[in-house]
């Protein structure tokens, strides 16, 4: 994405955060080879995340499944915040000429007072066979098989990947562990993330060296897959 069309999304997102109210989060992920992450983000209250911080493990998903290659948005998911909070949450795909993603337009409302006023008029309308308007809506969705965690920490989504406990100091990982680690995250995209592996590596408690030689095997192994 060039200079250009970038600063017209941040500029885009501070409008639309404007417009839409302190309700509603309005964020712009940019892909970059170099590193993808947040490059705007307005009313970030309701997620509790800041600019430069990574996509988040659904951003990932999207990215790694391909999701943006036969749809141009996803809408209507359930967000979670990091105090817990329901939130209402959609995705819309910015992609270049040849399709190549570039970027995710994401918005994320905080419904949960709107859920909390429904289930007492409910509650007080007394209707039998509705348990709830929350658990309602929470498991019905246009896309109910995403469910989107958010964190502005990279080892937050390393350890979704990979249990803490086996990231442990009190656990001595042979070399050929510590591999198949690096290609699990690999595999989910996390060295896509800006900053990834510096990050990884103190997770892993090894060295930055260490990361690059474990990411040359795997991409050479990859290399021959395809061959």
């Amino acid at each position: 994405m060039n200079e250009h069309t970038k600063q017209n999304y941040i500029n885009l997102v501070e409008f639309l955060g404007n417009f839409m109210g302190n309700n509603c989060e309005v964020v712009f992920h940019l892909i970059d080879p170099k590193g993808s992450h947040i490059a705007a983000i307005t009313n970030n209250h309701i997620s509790g995340r800041s600019q430069n911080a990574p996509l988040t493990g659904l951003a990932l998903e999207f990215m790694q499944q391909g999701v943006y290659k036969d749809h141009d948005y996803v809408a209507n998911y359930k967000g979670v915040s990091k105090n817990n909070t329901t939130l209402k949450s959609a995705t819309y795909f910015i992609k270049d000429e040849n399709g190549r993603l570039e970027g995710m337009l994401c918005f994320n409302v905080d419904v949960s007072s709107y859920l909390d006023v429904a289930n007492i008029l409910l509650g007080m309308a007394e209707v039998s066979g509705i348990s709830s308007i929350k658990n309602s809506w929470t498991n019905k969705s246009v896309a109910n098989e995403f469910v989107e965690y958010f964190t502005d920490s990279l080892k937050d989504i390393v350890y979704s990947v990979v249990p803490e406990e086996t990231l442990s100091s009190d656990v001595n990982l042979k070399p050929e562990q510590k591999l198949e680690i690096v290609r699990e995250l690999f595999q989910k995209g996390i060295f896509s993330l800006k900053g990834a592996v510096p990050q990884v590596a103190e997770v892993m408690r090894v060295s930055e060296p260490s990361i690059y030689r474990y990411l040359k095997i795997i991409e050479e192994e990859n290399s021959k897959k395809t061959k």
